[in-house]
């Protein structure tokens, strides 16, 4: 028979940031529940979490809780936040939300995750938020949506970085670094010319 592996000795300094972690969630838990507890110190907690463990967080929340917290992020760690749980937890916390905050986290992600979390709700308010979204954001949802589901149209990004040929190397890098918010995948620059 072969020998059997003994399990890897985790060292108490490795076990510490997931105790902290633990215990901070806790915290985010317990505090989101009060529902006597400030917004400033709920602010505080939600922003020391990353999205992903912010997501796992909410998730194990009411739905109250849920809607309290999403209305508390940025708008940018709101979008990430959203973006982790299925498309039926997040068309559930944009239905809960005002439509106006609802179409603030959504305009912040990218096209195919609103097609996602739009798709997944019911028509009557998938064209509120619509309306209430920017509207060169709702423009791109709208042409991702006009494509059936789980084709490469949903997909498509509809946005590339371009500098030109004339461009030096620090304007070429003034140009990425400007545009970098817009698109949500910098894997190429395209140089072009007129």
């Amino acid at each position: 028979t072969p020998p059997t592996e003994k399990p890897p000795k985790v060292s108490e300094q490795e076990r510490k940031p997931k105790k902290q972690l633990i215990a901070h969630q806790e915290a985010v838990q317990q505090t989101l529940a009060d529902e006597t507890a400030g917004d400033e110190k709920l602010k505080v907690l939600l922003d020391a979490l990353r999205p992903a463990d912010l997501a796992e967080v909410l998730a194990r929340l009411s739905e109250a809780a849920q809607v309290r917290a999403m209305q508390l992020l940025a708008l940018r760690r709101g979008a990430l936040v959203l973006k982790r749980p299925g498309p039926s937890v997040a068309a559930f916390l944009m239905e809960q939300l005002p439509a106006e905050r609802a179409a603030d986290l959504l305009d912040w992600q990218s096209v195919d995750d609103r097609a996602r979390v739009l798709d997944a709700l019911e028509p009557e308010r998938r064209e509120i938020l619509l309306q209430e979204m920017e509207r060169k954001a709702a423009d791109e949802v709208r042409q991702a949506l006009s494509w059936p589901k789980d084709t490469a149209g949903r997909l498509l990004q509809t946005h590339v970085l371009r500098v030109t040929h004339e461009m030096t190397a620090a304007e070429s890098l003034a140009r990425i670094r400007e545009q970098n918010q817009q698109i949500e995948k910098v894997n190429d620059v395209y140089v072009v010319d007129e």
